[in-house]
């Protein structure tokens, strides 16, 4: 899913497979990074926006704040 509409890997799409990663984080956080989750789907913004505009209408949000990853403006820098 990270990787999804042209989009490069991230620093930390590549942090979180280098082996032995999960030994280490699951020793120091015990319990809380459920199935070992990497954040490649997340709230899946992608492909909810939409929704999540509508929502923000029906509360009646006057702003809204999301950023663009750059390994998605730069899929090979």
């Amino acid at each position: 899913m990270a990787l999804k509409g042209g989009r490069g890997p991230s620093i930390w799409d590549e942090f979180v497979r280098i082996p032995g990663y999960f030994d280490m984080i699951n020793i120091i956080y015990v319990g809380m990074i459920p199935n070992n989750a990497t954040g490649d789907v997340s709230v899946d913004e992608y492909h909810f926006y939409k929704e999540d505009i509508d929502i923000m209408k029906d509360y009646n949000f006057d702003a809204y704040r999301f950023s663009i990853s750059w390994s998605r403006i730069f899929p090979s820098n």
